[in-house]
């Protein structure tokens, strides 16, 4: 049981998962929906970090021209 505690520590954070999740909405142009992810995300109280800021500049470049 101890060990299996200790497995879900070592697993992906719940930004981690973020990131995964936005990457396709900017992948496809869906920039718009990537920045409601990070909004999300900061409503939750997560702190972005590097891998969340390079996907989001990208969509606040293109949601704005």
């Amino acid at each position: 049981m101890l060990g299996e505690a200790q497995e879900v520590l070592k697993g992906p954070s719940l930004r981690d998962v973020v990131n995964i999740a936005m990457l396709p909405y900017v992948q496809k142009g869906q920039d718009y929906e990537a920045l409601n992810c990070f909004e999300e995300m900061q409503n939750e109280g997560l702190t972005p970090n590097a891998v969340t800021f390079m996907p989001i500049l990208k969509s606040c470049r293109k949601a704005t021209t």
